[in-house]
């Protein structure tokens, strides 16, 4: 078997050169593009949109490549010793991946977890060998190093405008993460600067604007920690560049660097004269980070949680006590740094294989830059070898992002570049068995990244098409539109946490829609909603059983469900047990889990009255059980977090339904104290005022209701109650009359209008009972109608 192209008569020369300049465009084109991409309308706007690129770029290499070797009928391999660790640290995290409790997310990644997933990995690997193979001259070298430069200050020019809009977000990351990013180049040009070679015109004004650049947004943003890695840095160059120089001090050589150790160690220790109305940037400190590692390590010594998890990592290990701030309800996905990120989520193993293959990048580029004899090639692995010193030091005190992780393997792929002197060929252009099975194997790797692009594409139409649902749904509420985009969303990426979540809510949404539309809707329809929407949640917690949302949201749409489904009640406690599992310290979950208990005992609160003395008995026991049981897990919700309104609000609710008023009313008051703008409160809290006999203080609190919100009918209502008991008739009826304006179709409301005017024509003062509250349509009648909306992360 010949060639794949050999019946076809191709010029062979020609195309060898065409997957020649192929390869070379995609890698400028990755260089360029990956750190100044971003896609602000989709909800993942950095990440996603790199790693799609970085991926489709690199398969397309990976197509030309092999059809390069095809056309050659040979292979050239060009390798040193670094190659064996990159191929050790992919299996190793390729294993890990494998057994994570997440393996699409570890092993592809999703929306904020792709800098380390596998294929994040692989990718940049690839381009590390490729520089290899590619970049065999110090020009060529050098014409990618003035490009990665050149690209950073684009970046920096960007992030600099965004700082002066007060915008945190830049084409890297927020301005904290680009500050973090242009210290490699800065700590690069410095390098250059160092030495005494001479480079072109065009050369150093990209080496003058990417450090100055970089300086000034770095001092604008005025990150400790940058400083604090500029000056670690700064010292491992003047004690480098003294003993090429032997110890000789030469102020031209010398400048730059000490400029940088004064200017850092100022801004380490002295507050900045200036302050700019940057929003902070918030995220788990160095031992919080530390404990939630230490609580995955008990569990997942060896491969740790898997790459990417550490969000499911902080949602189970994380104390208790970040209740009491402002960010008690947010799920951080990354810990202080790289460093602390990694450990829990690739365990022991993984992070002996990381660290020993750091080791070996900093030994073998230090090594190299300083027995480098020419001072050209000495210069390029000296900002080399800073380069990579640097990300590894930003490693330790932040956390990284695609585009940090791409320059680290774009800098080890320059100077395996120049530290590659040793080939392995294998020609099988005589060999017919040879040529058969090399093309074999190349024409599968062929297709194998075509498959890997339609998929990759498919994956990012599939998040176009859920943003597109989400809006099109929230700027004009068609339901079925929202369904049908993200039926096609799901087709498209199955594994999306994000679709599921949010069709699965959308079918829920419907039925409610069709429960309360045209008669005509068949029950069937109705169920057929339902169905969807619970078997796209079981496929959610099956798919993604270690996400906590995932169970929330079962548990949710359960208890929607329990008035109108047998056994629901008992499903929604069912997942929210194992939501519990996930994340113990969440008060949310214990509130929710009560509600259903709660929900339970107002069921059978009816049966109470049966003249059955066995069923009443049987029934009032089983009222009173689940009553413990909500108040055992309101109390645990507070126990949680003291300060947490809902689970104060039910347990006063569980309070009044035992009878005891007094408990409730003071739990309710509580509530209040701490967020006295809550009308839900403020009424369940006149209405037990109202019960326990202190008439007054409900009067006063319905009049301060009504006062905030006219709208508020069921507290108009009752306002109405307390002023016919008082004997004040004519504003009870003002009161009524407002009700019966608003509301001339409503029969109680035009009855009890009636009965008041009666009562003031006749002069006959009643006591009246306390009425039952108007139905919920009515209030619905006042206010604008709220209808669910598919849920968003």
């Amino acid at each position: 078997m010949l060639n794949l192209f050999s019946r076809f008569r191709f010029r062979e020369a020609f195309w060898i050169r065409f997957f020649d300049r192929v390869i070379m465009g995609c890698f400028f084109l990755v260089i360029i593009l990956v750190p100044l991409v971003f896609v602000p309308s989709l909800l993942d706007s950095l990440e996603l949109p790199k790693q799609t690129l970085l991926v489709i770029l690199t398969a397309v290499a990976g197509i030309a490549w092999c059809g390069k070797i095809l056309c050659e009928r040979k292979v050239i391999f060009f390798y040193n010793w670094l190659h064996v660790a990159v191929g050790f640290l992919l299996f190793g995290f390729l294993i890990i991946s494998l057994v994570s409790q997440d393996r699409f997310l570890s092993l592809i990644g999703m929306s904020g977890q792709m800098s380390w997933a596998w294929m994040t990995l692989a990718a940049c690997a690839f381009w590390y060998v490729m520089a290899g193979h590619y970049l065999r001259s110090l020009e060529q070298v050098q014409r990618i190093l003035m490009t990665v430069l050149a690209v950073s200050s684009v970046a920096g020019l960007f992030g600099l405008v965004q700082i002066l809009r007060a915008d945190v977000t830049t084409s890297v990351g927020n301005v904290y993460g680009l500050a973090m990013y242009l210290i490699v180049p800065l700590l690069m040009a410095s390098v250059l600067f160092s030495s005494k070679v001479r480079f072109s015109k065009p050369f150093q004004a990209i080496l003058w604007s990417s450090f100055i650049i970089s300086l000034i947004l770095l001092i604008l943003v005025n990150l400790r920690s940058s400083w604090v890695v500029i000056f670690s840095a700064a010292v491992f160059l003047v004690i480098f560049s003294l003993y090429h120089h032997h110890g000789r001090l030469s102020l031209q050589l010398f400048i730059v660097p000490l400029a940088l150790m004064v200017l850092s160690l100022g801004f380490i220790f002295v507050p900045a004269p200036f302050h700019l109305s940057l929003a902070p940037e918030i995220s788990p400190s160095v031992s919080a980070s530390f404990e939630i590692a230490r609580g995955t390590l008990q569990n997942h010594p060896l491969f740790g949680s898997g790459p990417g998890t550490w969000v499911f990592d902080y949602a189970k290990y994380h104390q208790s006590a970040v209740n009491a701030s402002l960010f008690w309800n947010n799920r951080f996905d990354r810990g202080f740094s790289s460093w602390l990120t990694l450990l829990p989520t690739v365990g022991l193993i993984g992070m002996w294989l990381w660290v020993a293959f750091l080791l070996a990048v900093l030994i073998k580029s230090g090594v190299h830059a300083v027995r480098e004899k020419s001072t050209e090639e000495r210069a390029m692995k000296s900002a080399i070898f800073f380069g990579l010193l640097t990300t590894v030091l930003i490693m330790i005190v932040y956390h990284d992002s695609i585009s940090q992780q791409f320059l680290f393997w774009i800098l080890l792929g320059l100077f395996g570049s120049l530290a590659t002197h040793h080939s392995w060929k294998w020609d099988f252009h005589r060999s017919g068995w040879k040529r058969g099975v090399a093309s074999g194997i190349l024409c599968i790797k062929i297709l194998f990244g075509f498959i890997i692009i339609w998929l990759i594409g498919q994956r990012f139409i599939a998040d176009i098409l859920l943003v597109h649902a989400i809006r099109q749904y929230q700027s004009k509420p068609l339901i079925e539109v929202a369904i049908n985009e993200l039926g096609q969303a799901r087709k498209l990426n199955p594994w999306n946490e994000l679709i599921l979540r949010n069709l699965s809510q959308a079918h829920l949404v419907q039925a409610t829609n069709l429960m309360q539309g045209s008669a005509t809707n068949t029950q069937a329809e109705i169920q057929r909603e339902i169905t969807q929407s619970l078997d796209l949640a079981a496929e959610l917690t099956r798919k993604h059983p270690a996400n906590v949302e995932n169970w929330i949201q079962r548990g949710n749409l359960y208890q929607v469900l329990v008035p109108t489904m047998r056994g629901a009640d008992q499903f929604a406690i069912t997942f929210y047990q194992q939501a519990e599992m996930l994340e113990p310290t969440n008060p949310t979950i214990f509130t929710e889990k009560g509600k259903v208990y709660l929900m339970r005992a107002d069921v059978y609160r009816g049966l109470v009255n049966t003249s059955d003395q066995k069923m009443r008995a049987a029934t009032q026991k089983y009222i009173s059980e689940n009553l413990f049981l909500a108040r055992e897990a309101f109390v645990h919700a507070i126990g949680l977090k003291s300060d947490y309104l809902p689970a104060h609000y039910y347990l006063g609710v569980v309070d009044e339904r035992e009878g005891k008023l007094k408990e409730a009313i003071a739990e309710l008051e509580r509530v209040l104290q701490l967020n006295n703008k809550d009308e839900g409160v403020a009424f369940e809290l006149a209405l037990l005022y109202a019960r326990q006999g202190e008439k007054p203080r409900a009067l006063d609190l319905l009049q301060q209701i009504v006062k905030v919100d006219p709208n508020n009918a069921n507290a108009r209502w009752y306002l109405a109650f307390l002023y016919e008991e008082a004997g004040a008739i004519d504003t009870a009826i003002q009161h009524v009359q407002t009700l019966a304006t608003q509301f001339p179709d409503n029969a109680v409301i035009q009855e009890r209008l009636q009965a008041l005017i009666t009562q003031r024509q006749s002069k006959i003062v009643t006591k009246p009972a306390l009425p039952e509250p108007l139905p919920e349509g009515t209030k619905n009648q006042i206010n604008v109608k709220r209808k669910s909306k598919p849920a968003t992360r």
